[in-house]
């Protein structure tokens, strides 16, 4: 048996709080329509913390980070499953990258970082929210951009 002690105060809010963070991303994901939304985010992150607890009670002083890197290979090997490649290019690579960000807030909430975790759950969420609308207007700036010179050498060899 090991020296693992948690009160039941501190456990169930570890969980909360992953269950939380999970269903916060989760709800951003799925409000946009993409692959892994609220179940999946809320799994993966409730998962990953009960994980911790396991490593945690093994007993081994090394027990939870070990736990912990069998977390990131299991998580990465979910988040291949929502990587799409067809005509139009690959999909799914930010909901990969989200699936694998949730896993280690559930972690971080299981070692009791969970305010860590529940802090980081509102960068992913600035990360998929915030940079994604800079990107596609980015990307539309360089559309645009393009666009205008193809007129432009459209027009020129309309004159000439």
């Amino acid at each position: 048996m090991s020296g693992f002690s948690l009160t039941n105060t501190d456990v169930i809010l570890r969980i909360s709080v992953a269950f939380l963070s999970g269903l916060l991303i989760g709800l951003e994901r799925q409000l946009n329509g993409r692959t892994a939304g609220i179940h999946t985010c809320v799994l993966v992150s409730i998962g990953s913390c009960l994980f911790i607890f396991v490593g945690y009670g093994l007993g081994e002083i090394n027990s939870p980070s070990r736990i912990a890197a069998q977390i990131v290979t299991g998580i990465g090997f979910i988040g291949s499953g929502v990587i799409i490649k067809d005509n139009e290019g690959v999909r799914g690579i930010n909901s990969a990258g989200t699936v694998w960000c949730v896993g280690s807030v559930g972690a971080l909430c299981g070692c009791g970082f969970w305010l860590t975790g529940l802090c980081s759950s509102i960068l992913i969420l600035v990360c998929n929210y915030i940079l994604r609308d800079a990107h596609l207007k980015m990307c539309l700036q360089v559309l645009n951009l393009y666009s205008s010179k193809e007129k432009q050498h459209t027009d020129a060899s309309d004159s000439v």
